[in-house]
Parts: structure tokens; sequence; C-alpha cells
């Protein structure tokens, strides 16, 4: 069974999958009702028995570690393989996880905001406007898109002097 989930300074969404198709509805946490995730994957275990987790956070991941933005977590992903017992966590930023799926929608799923002229073999970003501004790009490579996570959404951009 794999878990994965989306995890944003408001809420923490989870979900199962087994075999490609997702088990059971939806959960959704208030994320700061929480200490951490550990605390809220940990009400969510008894019910399952998890073999591989992914999680997309709010925040830049840095070699399976995240000071998540909006919340004050330091989520771990060696931390929880050992303390929840989960044989592989791994954590990615969240619009990095949206890239490497948005392919996948349908549709009805998209809506246009204004139309462009996009070349269909160029570069593509993806942009998210929630509790914080989300970015991640899609870099073509001359036969696929690669995914990767920008931090321009964490970044401070005012002056601080004249």
């Amino acid at each position: 069974m794999i878990l994965a989930g989306d995890v944003g300074g408001t809420h923490t969404r989870l979900a199962f999958f087994e075999g490609g198709k997702q088990v059971g509805t939806d959960q959704t946490f208030p994320s700061r009702d929480f200490q951490s995730l550990e605390e809220i994957v940990k009400k969510i275990l008894p019910k399952h028995k998890i073999g591989r987790a992914c999680f997309g956070i709010a925040g830049p991941v840095r070699e399976g570690r995240c000071e998540a933005t909006n919340l004050p977590w330091i989520i771990d992903a060696r931390a929880m393989e050992r303390n929840l017992g989960i044989e592989q966590v791994d954590l990615l930023n969240d619009l990095e996880a949206n890239a490497h799926g948005i392919a996948a929608l349908p549709e009805s799923e998209l809506f246009l905001l204004q139309k462009g002229a996009p070349h269909p073999k160029g570069n593509r970003a993806l942009i998210s406007a929630g509790t914080g501004l989300g970015e991640a790009g899609l870099y073509w490579n001359g036969s696929d898109y690669f995914p990767f996570a920008s931090e321009g959404g964490h970044a401070d951009f005012a002056p601080r002097t004249q």
C-alpha cells in the first residue's frame, strides 16, 4: 500500500493507493491542529499497512528534509521511515509533485485563463496561488518534460533599504 499526501499550510490531504488505483476516499486534516506530519500519519497507521509514502510539501525540499513554509514543522523522510516503520518515504515540493501529474489531467479539469501561443516543445511553468505562491518548471529535453521545483515563491523580493 502506498500513502500519498499533499501537505500545505492549511490542510494535509492523504490518500491510499494499491496497484495504481486509489483505495478508499481521501482524508483531509487541518494542518495547524497537529504538531507534525508524523502525528497525522500515526492517526491512520492502525488502519493500513503502508509500505511506501510520498508527500508533496509546500516548501523547499532538500535531501529528504523540509522546513515547511507555512507551518512550524520540520519533515524528515528518514526519521519518518524509522519512527513510523514505513519502508520508504519520499518528499518533494508540492508544485513539483503537481508538475509530475499535470499531463494526466483531463481537459475538463483545466481552466484556461488566457489563450496564448504555446510552443509544443518548449519549457513550461506551473504557478499556484494558495496559502503561498507555489512555482515549478517543466524542462523540455527534446523528447520529454522533466519537472523541477522552483523556490521563487519562498524568496523575499522587497527592498530593505533606500
